[in-house]
């Protein structure tokens, strides 16, 4: 495979994999997690699906990894802007076939993948994994009515604090991501990737991720995607094509297992490599 960076006039900085062969490839466009670099955990995914005969992209949105912009500033509107200018330069070029063009997204990532492919008919087919379904009970899930009524006050309070004065408060990864795991995983991975430098992150940032999020149904988090996505395709019913597929995947262990079974899916499904 051909492997090679760039840099777009957005500010965004991809890695760009090809697999051998003159042919028109279809394109599987990687979309990272919560503060997530495109170095960290997503080539494996990515070398696999190359050598299975897909042109892949991985990318640092905006203020992550080496991409430029304001460290930290986690906003998902942006982030999905980021994944459509990604298209943009996809298309343009000659080894991408353009009808065949798929986006995969992990954690927050796989939220994105919703709302970018909601926004852009180029995009064919998703693959959503472990994305939450309700980021309002992430957050305040454990929380009782009192507590909860009062961590959104604060950060009402917070916003218009902003606005008046310019002025934010910003808060560790680990206080977002406070459990043991995530606690030794962050700091391992900015061990290997010193380019995973994000100590601070804008609280009310945090709040236009996660509170903002339509509350799911209580009874599945699956019903709730399944409810999202008929919504999704009914906004784009008069299109002749297939819109796009889902796949709802939890990733426990065995990764070879889940790319296996992520390539298949597409393959059979839609981009018939």
């Amino acid at each position: 495979m051909k492997i090679t960076d760039h840099k777009l006039s957005e500010g965004i900085t991809l890695t760009f994999r090809v697999p051998e062969g003159n042919m028109k490839h279809p394109l599987i466009i990687l979309c990272h997690g919560f503060c997530g670099i495109r170095n960290v955990l997503l080539p494996c995914f990515a070398n696999a699906f190359t050598e299975a005969g897909f042109a892949t992209i991985t990318f640092d949105y905006r203020g992550f990894g080496e991409s430029e912009g304001e460290r930290g500033r986690l906003v998902p509107a942006m982030q999905i802007e980021d994944i459509i200018s990604v298209i943009n330069w996809a298309e343009k070029q000659a080894c991408i076939d353009n009808q065949r063009i798929g986006l995969w997204g992990t954690s927050l990532g796989g939220c994105h993948v919703f709302s970018a492919a909601a926004q852009d008919q180029r995009v064919k087919c998703i693959v959503s994994q472990l994305a939450f379904a309700d980021g309002d009970a992430l957050i305040t899930g454990e929380m009782n009515e009192l507590e909860r009524a009062s961590f959104l006050s604060t950060l009402n309070k917070m916003a218009e604090k902003k606005k008046n004065t310019g002025k934010e408060m910003f808060v560790g990864v680990t206080r977002v991501l406070n459990d043991d795991e995530s606690k030794v995983f962050f700091e391992k991975v900015k061990a290997q990737h010193p380019e995973m430098d994000i100590k601070y992150l804008s609280l009310l940032s945090w709040k236009r991720c996660n509170i903002n999020r339509p509350r799911a149904q209580p009874e599945s988090s699956v019903q709730y995607w399944l409810l999202l996505l008929a919504r999704i395709v009914l906004i784009h019913r008069n299109r002749e094509e297939h819109y796009m597929m889902l796949l709802l995947l939890v990733l426990k262990n065995y990764m070879r297992k889940l790319t296996h079974a992520i390539m298949i899916f597409m393959r059979a499904h839609f981009l018939n490599v």
